[in-house]
């Protein structure tokens, strides 16, 4: 389906109801627009995502997260905590997956606005709690520029 023809098929899908087929739709063109950079368009997707959800699911909390990082990826911190926030708010049981990525994506979007301790904080939360390597081995590398940036680390230790 050619993206002209959106919205038809948006319009066939309010009119019998069909908002899991829409929801899809958006989603993959949000992610689409992510992939090729172009955020604001991305995130409108992924708004379109959020407002047709009838009840608060995990896909929320996806969408919230996929909104913060688009805005940490155009420098909006501020937006990007204020979507982080609300993903770890939506979420109804303890998905530590998703858990641990708020707290590295808000560590992060911290970190950019030079709010250091807040930082700090979460990434050693991550540290001291993550079950998921990764997600720790980014944790540590987030520290150890946090370390550089607050002057209590010097280079090459």
């Amino acid at each position: 389906m050619a993206l002209n023809n959106y919205k038809q098929y948006y319009e066939v899908c309010n009119k019998y109801n069909l908002n899991n087929y829409l929801i899809k739709l958006d989603e993959i063109l949000a992610y689409y627009y992510q992939s090729i950079k172009k955020y604001f368009i991305s995130n409108e997707y992924f708004t379109n995502c959020i407002s047709q959800l009838k009840e608060i699911d995990k896909r929320i909390v996806k969408y919230y997260i996929e909104l913060g990082v688009n805005y940490q990826d155009l420098g909006l911190y501020e937006e990007s905590l204020l979507n982080l926030n609300l993903a770890l708010k939506c979420i109804k049981t303890q998905d530590l997956e998703y858990i641990y990525r708020i707290y590295y994506e808000l560590s992060r979007s911290y970190y950019y606005l030079k709010k250091l301790d807040d930082s700090y904080l979460l990434v050693d939360k991550i540290i001291d709690n993550c079950p998921f390597i990764q997600r720790k081995a980014a944790a540590i590398l987030l520290k150890e520029n946090i370390l550089k940036v607050d002057g209590r680390l010097e280079e090459g230790e």
